[in-house]
């Protein structure tokens, strides 16, 4: 999974966030909704990377990624919970728009770009002795 309970709760509006911990009494109950979620939300962000990346991501988990899978899990509890998911609307838009601009860049973030790598060198045949002996 790509993000943690505690990631998805900060994707959470306050008074759905409120809402939801109260419906959940029973210590731990919460984060298992969560997880569920979070599952099905590190699958949606595979199947949307799997056009430019090997899936799943080997870690460490860029943030662009655990912040788009939140936005997702996010979403989803929403929409469980409440059968409301216009509320975190947003979210969901978010999430597909970063997840699109990573596909576009064809890089993960905090990889280096091609721009910047410097590559080089010549073919050490050009200016042998031999050719420079004809001068």
């Amino acid at each position: 999974m790509y993000c943690s309970p505690e990631d998805v709760r900060g994707e959470l509006y306050i008074p759905l966030l409120t809402q939801m911990s109260a419906k959940f009494s029973v210590p731990g109950e919460f984060d298992i909704f969560l997880e569920r979620h979070i599952g099905a939300a590190s699958d949606f962000v595979d199947a949307a990377l799997s056009a430019a990346f090997t899936v799943p991501l080997a870690l460490p988990i860029p943030s662009a990624v655990r912040t788009a899978t939140a936005k997702e899990a996010a979403y989803y509890a929403a929409a469980q919970f409440s059968e409301a998911e216009e509320i975190l609307q947003d979210r969901h838009e978010t999430a597909v728009a970063m997840l699109s601009a990573i596909v576009a860049a064809g890089r993960l973030p905090g990889q280096p770009s091609k721009s910047t790598e410097i590559t080089g060198g010549s073919d050490k045949r050009v200016f042998t002795d031999d050719v420079l002996s004809r001068w």
